[in-house]
């Protein structure tokens, strides 16, 4: 037979396919399983946590998805999937199209906690873009101007449009419409 440690593996590695293969209830129940038995820790434990928050989250169980990337961030704070649990604690939130203010309100913070601790990745440009496009979806144009201006004196007006012009064209001549150019761009 395998032993404990390839028992383990095998384990995971099972739960880790049943997320990829798009079978969450599946997949929640055997990473919640896996999780369990190894609650002392070791391999492939913050491997399970991760996609545990993935299935929940792409199940629509927004607070447990949020549970289990807190619970990732509190055990595996220095783990190379740290950034990605961070930001993925605000889209638990639906930034940037949140569904209340409330969502609006704790979606900023996650987005501005993730940009403040993971300054250097290569999405905390986005989270904080983020937190604009979110504003302005609530019609909270003040808030959204003063996010952009933020965004655009951290990281330059250029990189801003190149990024969300990328990720979505048309986003600036939206924002335009509603918030007046000279207004985000002042200092």
């Amino acid at each position: 037979g395998l032993s404990p440690e390839k028992q383990r593996e095998a384990r995971y590695r099972i739960a880790r396919a049943l997320h990829f293969r798009g079978d969450g209830w599946t997949a929640v129940r055997e990473l919640q399983a896996f999780l369990k038995e190894h609650k002392e820790g070791g391999a492939f434990v913050p491997e399970a946590r991760f996609p545990l928050g993935l299935a929940q989250q792409k199940m629509g169980n927004l607070s447990e998805a949020r549970k289990a990337f807190r619970d990732f961030l509190d055990d595996h704070a220095g783990h190379e999937l740290a950034a990605d649990a961070s930001f993925r604690i605000a889209k638990t939130f639906n930034m940037p199209t949140p569904y209340s203010d409330r969502d609006l309100e704790r979606g900023v913070k996650a987005s501005r906690d993730f940009a403040e601790k993971f300054s250097a990745h290569k999405w905390a440009a986005k989270a904080e873009q983020n937190i604009g496009d979110a504003y302005m979806y609530r019609g909270r144009h003040d808030d959204a101007a003063q996010a952009y201006r933020r965004v655009i004196q951290k990281y330059g007006a250029a990189r801003v449009a190149l990024a969300k012009g990328a990720e979505a064209p048309g986003w600036f001549e939206a924002a335009r419409a509603k918030v007046r150019l000279g207004d985000v761009l002042k200092a």
